[in-house]
């Protein structure tokens, strides 16, 4: 649900104001201004919400900030 949530509030809403106001007769200028920035912060959201979500990644992405060592056993491997 998250993965379907972020794009429509981050690419998909920014860009339907912009389209959708004129036509009501408002003038907006925020919205055309922080789209954007809010289009290029969607692909970041979207790998962050990947990374705390999946079990597994979460794991090893814990293990790799807070210095525990990589187990052998582990299915995703971080860089060394």
């Amino acid at each position: 649900i998250t993965q379907a949530v972020i794009p429509f509030f981050t690419a998909y809403l920014p860009i339907a104001f912009c389209c959708i106001l004129p036509f009501f007769g408002l003038n907006a200028p925020f919205f055309s201004v922080i789209t954007p920035p809010m289009c290029g912060l969607h692909p970041v959201l979207d790998c962050l919400i990947m990374l705390t979500t999946v079990s597994q990644f979460r794991k090893t992405l814990s293990n790799f900030f807070y210095c525990r060592g990589v187990r052998r056993n582990s299915k995703v491997g971080a860089l060394e």
